[in-house]
């Protein structure tokens, strides 16, 4: 199933980050790996969960358009967010997932 795969993705990231090993590059490939698995597998993962989990997942893959790693770009952006809030968004929809 593409919504096992993506859903230990996402707790594989919020593990590494909770036991603070996550780096630049690990967001930036998680990132990119959630982009792919999302983008190509819309139709197998509604049918798998429905849309309204689909939904959390899209919103996750809109939070991550949303992070923003440069600081100074963060600052004159409203809409950027940094790792700390990145996090804390998807670990809220990760929780909605299993409600």
């Amino acid at each position: 199933m593409k919504t096992d795969i993506i859903i230990n993705l996402i707790k594989i990231f919020i593990d590494k980050y909770n036991s603070k090993d996550l780096s630049l590059e690990d967001i930036l490939t998680f990132r990119e790996e959630y982009d792919d698995l999302i983008d190509y597998n819309r139709d197998t993962i509604i049918a798998e969960i429905g849309k309204s989990n689909y939904e959390l997942l899209d919103d996750i893959y809109m939070d991550l358009e949303m992070y923003e790693e440069n600081i100074d770009i963060r600052n004159n952006e409203k809409y950027c967010i940094d790792e700390h809030q990145l996090l804390k968004r998807i670990s809220e929809k990760y929780m909605k997932l299993y409600k």
